[in-house]
C-alpha cells in the first residue's frame, strides 16, 4: 500500500475505534504479520490488521474464569486489508497459530461463525468499520450464550426487558 493509502486507512481505523466499546482495531505488528498472512496472501498485497476484543463491558468474574493472566477471552481476529480497499473487502485470515484454551477457541470459533453469517447478509464490498462493528456484536453474543449456558447472563437475558406501562 502507498503512504497515502496507509494514512487514509490509519485515519479510518482511528474513526472506527471511536465507535467501538469492547473491540480495538490495530495494525498487526511486523513479526505477527508474517505468520498471520502466511498462506492467505503476501504482505505486499495489503495491510494486516487485527481486532482485539478487550471485553471492557464483560463481568470480571467471567473474564477471570477464562484467563487468570488477563488475556482476552476471545482471541484476536486477523484481517488482510487488500491494496484495492475500499473497492474490495478485507479478507479474514484463518491460519493463525492456536495459543488458547479449548473454551477460548470455542468462543472464537462461535463468534467467527456468527460474523460469517452476518457478513453474508451484507452487500459487498464490506468496510473495515462494518466488519469491526459486526465482530464486536458477534463476540458479545458468543460470550452471552456461553454465560447463559453456564447459569449466567445479563439482567435482561435472565429476567426479561422493561415493559411499557
Amino acid at each position: 500500500m502507498s503512504v497515502h493509502e496507509n494514512h487514509a486507512l490509519v485515519e479510518e481505523i482511528k474513526e472506527i475505534n471511536k465507535l467501538l466499546i469492547d473491540t480495538e482495531v490495530v495494525i498487526g505488528e511486523k513479526d505477527s504479520i508474517q505468520s498471520a498472512a502466511r498462506g492467505a496472501a503476501e504482505v505486499d498485497d495489503g495491510l494486516v490488521v487485527k481486532f482485539l476484543f478487550r471485553a471492557v463491558t464483560i463481568n470480571l468474574n467471567l473474564i477471570s474464569h477464562f484467563s487468570a493472566d488477563k488475556k482476552s477471552i476471545i482471541k484476536p481476529l486477523w484481517l488482510l486489508v487488500p491494496t484495492s480497499y475500499p473497492f474490495s473487502s478485507p479478507v479474514i485470515l484463518d491460519k493463525i497459530p492456536l495459543e488458547a484454551s479449548e473454551d477460548l477457541e470455542d468462543l472464537w470459533m462461535i463468534a467467527k461463525a456468527k460474523l460469517r453469517l452476518t457478513l453474508q447478509r451484507m452487500n459487498q464490498p464490506w468496510s473495515l468499520g462494518d466488519i469491526a462493528i459486526s465482530w464486536e456484536q458477534c463476540a458479545r453474543k458468543a460470550i452471552l450464550e456461553y454465560a447463559q449456558h453456564n447459569g449466567g447472563g445479563t439482567f435482561s437475558s435472565k429476567y426479561g426487558g422493561w415493559e411499557m406501562c
